[in-house]
This record gives structure tokens, C-alpha cells and sequence, in this order.
């Protein structure tokens, strides 16, 4: 038998004789091409993929129905400044921000927000981004910011986790860091954005679900097939957006990721990725 350690989350959400929730029925509409994903970067460890969907009435067996909201709109550009310190040239950046979630093996971007342009810094300056609101409910784990020297060109500024809403990042003395994720115009927008992902050979398996206590639709996508996390995705209060996703049964949902400087791209839901 294979036993998961519940979260706290998790506790809160459970059938008890005190919470008389049950795990969800099944759909009966179907989630055949829910989504649709993208995939692409420059090297292994900075590839992304990308996924978005619209919003559907999900129904099901006793006709009731859930709905499913399109993934939230991009932010706002971010409000920045610059700061004393350092011993760099001037400069003219530009930034962006998003919000983040980690439920798999990679961290998931939201409302990857529109692009601040032509920020000069003078010499011996920094910039700092500033944090977005918290948006609230617990959806997200924190926010990062993405910088770069040139127009669509920002990289990921991920440290070891997600900052904190409302702590402001500040570049570091030798300047902001280039060998993360960079943004790509052809991230889905709206949509979630998965990161720092190896390149071909690498599989990856995508558990999504609406977490029904927040509303918002989570991405646990795992380098390897992982009962456990299907548990977590087909659990009270999830409602599951792909099929079960277990070894024994033979059936994977996997996306291979392509190999560096490629792309890739296809459609999945209800347990298919094509």
C-alpha cells in the first residue's frame, strides 16, 4: 500500500465524520483537448512548457456541474526602482513578474505579467522590482521577477524559493542572473508556465486539477510517473483534469520535452497528451 504524508491543506479537506465532503465524481463531458501546451528553451535545466485552456462547465455524473475558469490574466508591468551598490556600467533593463507555485518537480508561473521596458540604471546602481499584492486565499507560493538587457529577453530570477509578497527583489552586487529560464514570447498567455525543466530525453507527466478550496487549477508535473501525486490529483476537493496516471495500469500521460534550441507543442486533457 502506498501511504502519503498529508499536508496541512490536506487535513482540511478531508472526509471526516465532521466533514462530509466525498471525492469528486466523475465528469461526464469529457476533457478530451482542454489544454493545449507549448514547449521550448535554450538548453537542458532552462527549458519551459507551457499550458493554457478556456473556460468550460465541467459536468458531472448526477448533472451537476463546476465550473472552470480561464487561467488569470496577465499582471500589470511591475513597479521598479534602482538603488546604490554595485560597480556596474549603466545600463537599461527591462523586467517582468509572476506569481508561483511548486506542486510538482518544477515551479509553475502565473499571470506572467506584461513587460517593463527601458529601465535605466545608472553606474553603480541595481534594480529593485517591486512586489506584487498578494492576490489572497493562499493560491500561490510567493511571486519571482524575470530581467533581462533587451526587450523579451528577461530570465528567471528564481533563488531557492519563491519571494515572499511583499518583499521587493534586489539585483545582486554583480548583476541580475543569466543562466535560468528565459521568457519566451511563445509562452501561453494567459496560462501557467512550468520552468528549469531538462531537455530530450526527458519525459515529464502532468497531474492537473482544480483545487476547489482556492480555484485555482494546479499543475504537479513529476520527471517520472508518480502514483502519489494521481492520489493527490483525483483527492477530496481536487477535481481531476486528466485520467489517473499509474504505472500498473500501462497508461502514462507523458509530454517528451524537445531537445535544446527546439520547440514542441500539442493538446491534452482527460488523459491524452498528442
Amino acid at each position: 500500500m502506498l501511504l502519503v504524508e498529508p499536508t496541512l491543506e490536506d487535513l482540511l479537506t478531508l472526509s471526516t465524520g465532521y466533514n462530509t465532503q466525498v471525492s469528486m465524481v466523475p465528469f461526464v463531458n469529457g476533457l478530451n483537448g482542454l489544454f493545449t501546451w507549448a514547449t521550448g528553451g535554450p538548453s537542458s535545466g532552462q527549458m519551459w512548457l507551457s499550458f493554457t485552456w478556456s473556460a468550460t462547465t465541467l459536468t458531472r455524473a448526477d448533472q451537476s456541474t463546476l465550473s472552470l475558469a480561464a487561467p488569470p490574466s496577465a499582471l500589470a508591468a511591475p513597479s521598479v526602482t534602482t538603488f546604490a551598490g554595485g560597480a556596474l556600467g549603466a545600463r537599461t533593463l527591462f523586467a517582468r513578474i509572476a506569481y508561483v507555485r511548486s506542486d510538482g518537480d518544477y515551479y509553475s508561473l502565473y499571470a506572467v505579467s506584461a513587460e517593463q521596458p527601458n529601465i535605466a540604471v545608472g553606474a553603480n546602481n541595481l534594480l529593485q522590482v517591486n512586489s506584487p499584492a498578494d492576490p489572497g486565499g493562499g493560491q500561490y507560493a510567493g511571486w519571482i521577477p524575470l530581467v533581462g538587457s533587451a526587450a523579451n529577453g528577461e530570465k528567471v530570477q528564481l533563488q531557492t524559493v519563491p519571494i515572499p509578497f511583499g518583499t521587493n527583489w534586489q539585483e545582486p552586487s554583480g548583476g541580475f542572473d543569466t543562466t535560468q529560464t528565459p521568457y519566451s514570447t511563445s509562452w501561453k498567455s494567459p496560462g501557467v508556465t512550468l520552468i528549469q525543466i531538462p531537455a530530450n530525453p526527458q519525459i515529464v507527466y502532468a497531474y492537473p486539477y482544480l483545487h476547489t478550496w482556492s480555484m485555482v487549477v494546479r499543475f504537479p508535473v513529476k520527471g517520472a510517473i508518480t502514483p502519489g501525486t494521481a492520489i493527490v490529483q483525483n483527492g477530496d476537493g481536487n477535481a481531476a483534469l486528466t485520467s489517473f496516471i499509474l504505472p500498473y495500469l500501462n497508461y502514462s500521460a507523458g509530454i517528451t520535452m524537445p531537445a535544446a534550441n527546439n520547440t514542441g507543442s500539442g493538446t491534452g486533457g482527460g488523459g491524452r497528451w498528442t
